[in-house]
């Protein structure tokens, strides 16, 4: 018979087993308290994290929410303003706190950002950007539709592939960018007395994250507002304490608060389309030197984004009738 890995683990996880309960014993008859809890801190710290700890094995989201938010008939998908607007209507400290394990707060895979488009304006629209719009709606329909994402949430990854494979656009050269940063607080202490988030560390994560973005135009196009970052700040807040509670043994321990994807539409001023991805993430760092322990605990981001313009070439060589409905198709869209 093959012994697999998972068989070995739980032969290697009885073994350890055994030597606990033993060890434990020898301790107990010493009767040293002192070594004995000594011991158990030291195994229960080695058991739940060698180095570090997330606590999304299976990253989840409030679908729930998200789901109530009216969809745009030519691609699927909900507004940025709809999807935040969900957020805040059902948003509370206390789910935060008591569900901050099961939900990321603040989620969507993908919302679009339109802009300034209306089924005036798409009109006045260069040909080719209507063609580009056409056919990216398209084929998010087509992911849509797909049996295994039928009542389940589609990644941002797939909406990423999606755009990549989409033979209407290209990346545009250069556009790809990155940026990633820490605020810290050496405090653990997040709430105020009456159990609200400090205004000031309110104050600091919105200016913090304006500089993660370091772009004025995405900061507005998200429509994150300061109810937003009072939201975030209270949920980060959550997270910490949760980990002091519950996880003191972890060395570093993250938790997500923010994971939204964003595709901005093109308009006459900017005719490309912009896709970024904002996350930001609880964490609690514990030092340990000797017999001294520092805590640190703060909001880790990662900003991505990318731009992806007509592929003209291709499109140059369309017939006359797939260009007329690809535009009809376009314009409609807001009607």
């Amino acid at each position: 018979m093959t012994i697999t890995t998972y068989d070995k683990f739980v032969r290697l996880r009885r073994g350890a087993v055994k030597v606990f309960v033993e060890l434990t014993l020898v301790l107990i008859i010493m009767k040293n308290q002192r070594i004995l809890i000594t011991f158990l801190g030291m195994l229960y710290f080695i058991t739940v994290n060698s180095g570090s700890a997330d606590l999304e094995s299976i990253p989840q989201s409030d679908n729930a929410v998200i789901a109530e938010t009216k969809t745009n008939d030519a691609n699927g998908i909900s507004s940025i303003g709809d999807v935040l607007q969900a957020i805040r209507e059902t948003f509370t400290i206390d789910l935060a706190v008591k569900n901050i394990s099961e939900r990321i707060p603040y989620h969507t895979s993908l919302a679009a950002q339109y802009g300034t488009l209306t089924s005036e304006s798409v009109k006045s629209m260069d040909r080719k950007l209507k063609v580009m719009i056409a056919g990216t709606n398209r084929m998010m329909k087509q992911l849509q539709q797909r049996e295994e994402y039928k009542d389940k949430e589609i990644p941002f990854e797939e909406y990423l592939s999606v755009m990549n494979q989409n033979v209407f656009i290209k990346a545009q050269e250069g556009s790809r960018y990155r940026n990633s940063d820490y605020l810290t607080f050496e405090e653990t202490n997040w709430f105020k007395f009456d159990g609200s988030p400090e205004k000031a560390k309110v104050y600091q994560v919105q200016t913090w994250f304006s500089n993660l973005i370091s772009d004025m135009d995405v900061a507005a196009e998200t429509q994150i507002n300061i109810t937003d970052f009072t939201n975030i700040v209270a949920a980060t807040g959550a997270a910490v304490e949760d980990f002091i509670t519950f996880f003191v043994a972890a060395e570093n321990i993250e938790r997500s608060i923010v994971d939204m994807g964003i595709l901005r539409y093109p308009d006459i001023d900017r005719p490309y389309f912009k896709l970024f991805r904002i996350q930001l993430r609880a964490y609690r760092k514990c030092d340990r030197i000797l017999a001294a322990q520092t805590d640190e605990s703060g909001i880790k981001g990662v900003y991505d984004t990318i731009h992806y313009i007509p592929r003209r070439k291709l499109m140059r060589k369309m017939s006359k009738k797939i260009m007329e409905k690809a535009v009809r198709e376009a314009e409609d869209m807001f009607n």
